[in-house]
């Protein structure tokens, strides 16, 4: 079973979670919740230990430079992968986990993260149907949020008519060549995600504002248009979005 997870450039991550699911569902999958929060995490170790015996090694709860702690990283032939597990709780504390990787993947200079929900009511874990497009991704939200939404796609693409419009790890995304800038819709902001470096050149406009790990906090009704214009722009040319990192969707 080892081979089939490693690969010329390491571990196949996503296929060791798909790979797990799978397993947990038909072994667990009618377990009570307190079964699956307690022990979903500790099942999945048991699962990758075989995996890595001999070669690689894994963290728990390993603290970052920002002093967060992430759930678990693996350490396989000099590479790191981080997996940050979580129950699910519904959309805005899965979309705070999101954020929370994002934020270690800067801290640790990696590429790619990777998150696993364990979904209670008799699912072991969250595979829901994400949007495809920017306009499913806007109508699958709240209809008082949906006018602010489109307003900040509407600034994006006059920003950024070249780039192309994709969702990226359930977010709407702007990308030439790399990721311009991501956009997120929680329940009192708009997450804007141009990258830490944007946040450090626009600190004295954005004052006003809170923000952390390369991400702006809009509130609703409070929407910038010449700020975000000139973040969006000054990304594109510079090429500064957590150095191109990519985030691979959860299973």
């Amino acid at each position: 079973m080892k081979g089939q997870f490693v690969t010329e450039s390491g571990l196949d991550v996503e296929k060791i979670l798909k790979k797990f699911v799978e397993h947990f569902t038909e072994s667990f999958g009618n377990s009570t919740d307190a079964f699956v929060e307690e022990n979903g995490r500790k099942l999945f170790m048991l699962y990758i230990r075989p995996l890595i015996n001999g070669i690689g090694n894994y963290y728990i709860e390993a603290r970052t430079r920002s002093m967060g702690r992430t759930d678990l990283i693996i350490d396989y032939l000099g590479k790191q992968y981080i997996i940050e597990m979580k129950i699910w709780h519904g959309n805005e504390y899965n979309t705070r986990g999101e954020e929370q990787l994002l934020g270690y993947l800067n801290d640790y200079h990696l590429e790619r993260g990777y998150m696993l929900s364990f979904k209670k009511k008799g699912q072991s874990h969250y595979c829901g149907e994400k949007p495809k497009t920017i306009d499913e991704y806007i109508l699958s939200q709240d209809e008082d949020k949906q006018e602010d939404l489109r307003y900040i796609r509407r600034i994006l693409r006059s920003a950024l008519p070249e780039a192309e419009e994709r969702i990226s790890w359930s977010m709407p995304t702007y990308w030439k060549g790399h990721n311009i800038v991501h956009f997120a819709a929680s329940k009192k902001h708009i997450g804007l995600y141009p990258g830490p470096a944007a946040v450090e050149e626009f600190a004295e406009a954005l004052k006003g504002y809170k923000t952390d790990k390369g991400r702006i906090r809009i509130p609703y009704g409070k929407v910038d248009e010449e700020l975000i214009k000139k973040i969006a722009l000054w990304c594109y040319e510079t090429g500064n979005y957590y150095e191109n990192r990519n985030l691979i969707p959860q299973v």
